[in-house]
Order: structure tokens, then C-alpha cells, then sequence
């Protein structure tokens, strides 16, 4: 199953592609470009790790709009990345729930 085409992040709507190609940066597994408001996530990856790299990537669109140093953004995807993917994985009702809210 592939993963959605857009994902709306805060105001942005921000395209997700699955790329078959490594990324430029060797270990990195998928990039997130705020300039182009683009997610680009290696492919040949396993779900769970796929599904965390997505994660990651979007902590990073989150954090986008809210400035801070590369490190410390970084140490934070890193940390919540796997955190999120388990949050809703495990939480299908509440998923539901907060769907179900108004905007």
C-alpha cells in the first residue's frame, strides 16, 4: 500500500513520493524539503521503517514552522518519528476520535 499523494501539514499541503533512487545523502532514508513543500521517501525500505521514515519527515514539515537550529530539530524527528508511527498504529479508536472532531 502506498502512501497517500499529499499530507496537509499546519497551513502547507506537501506532496509524498516514494523514490526507488538512494537519496544524495548516504544513511538517509527520506527528505523533506520545505522550500518545495515536497516528502521524498526511499521505497526499498521495510514498512515499519518506511512507515517511520514518513513520520520523521513529517516531524520535520511540522518543525518547520517553528524555527529551529538543525541539530535540535533533527534530535527531535529522531525521537518522535517512531513515537507517532507507534501513537497511531496502536490507537485506532482514538485515531477515529480525532477524526471525528470539528476543526
Amino acid at each position: 500500500m502506498k502512501p497517500p499523494k499529499r499530507v496537509q501539514v499546519g497551513p502547507h499541503s506537501y506532496r509524498v513520493s516514494l523514490i526507488d533512487a538512494a537519496l544524495p545523502d548516504a544513511g538517509c532514508d527520506g527528505i523533506c524539503s520545505k522550500a518545495r513543500l515536497s516528502i521524498s521517501v526511499y521505497s526499498e525500505q521495510g514498512s515499519t521503517k518506511l512507515g517511520d521514515t514518513l513520520c520523521h519527515e513529517l516531524t520535520h514539515a511540522m518543525l518547520a514552522q517553528v524555527k529551529l537550529e538543525d541539530d535540535v530539530e533533527e534530535s527531535i524527528c529522531l525521537a518522535l518519528g517512531p513515537a507517532l508511527l507507534a501513537l497511531v498504529r496502536d490507537n485506532p479508536k482514538l485515531i477515529e476520535w480525532l477524526k471525528g472532531l470539528p476543526q
